[in-house]
């Protein structure tokens, strides 16, 4: 079972545009990749282009959308957040929102409604925290 998700743009004018993501939608895969390959507007528009997908890759292509498999999945359009809000997110547990160069994650509620979790900003690797390997001794 995936852990869907869905990734949107919230435009100028307030409309949103998503579409869904059935593989990986947790903030640890999901939204490492879009924070570290999505950082502008016209990267998220290239990305939601493609419509709908079964993953996410670092680079917004076809590559695993369901249109290249022959489906017609195009991306959803929603006239502002409220209406969004209260839309059915086609099982998404994850909800990724870009807008003003930052990624915002909600989490879904059985109701639909989103609940704020917090923004990407920045991911940090501590190296100094990294568990090491042990090998065992070779006799």
């Amino acid at each position: 079972m995936g852990t869907r998700s869905n990734i949107g743009l919230v435009n100028t004018d307030g409309t949103i545009e998503t579409i869904y993501t059935h593989w990986d939608g947790y903030p640890e895969w999901v939204g490492v990749i879009l924070v570290m390959n999505y950082k502008t507007e016209e990267q998220v528009k290239t990305l939601l282009s493609f419509g709908d997908r079964s993953s996410l890759h670092g680079h917004p292509t076809a590559f695993d959308s369901y249109g290249e498999k022959g489906e017609d999945c195009p991306s959803e359009k929603w006239a502002s957040f409220e209406e969004y809000d209260q839309a059915p997110k086609k099982g998404a547990e994850f909800v990724y929102l870009f807008k003003d160069g930052t990624w915002f994650i909600y989490e879904v509620a059985d109701d639909y409604t989103l609940a704020y979790i917090g923004v990407i900003s920045n991911i940090k690797v501590d190296l100094d925290t990294t568990p090491k390997l042990e090998l065992p001794t070779l006799v």
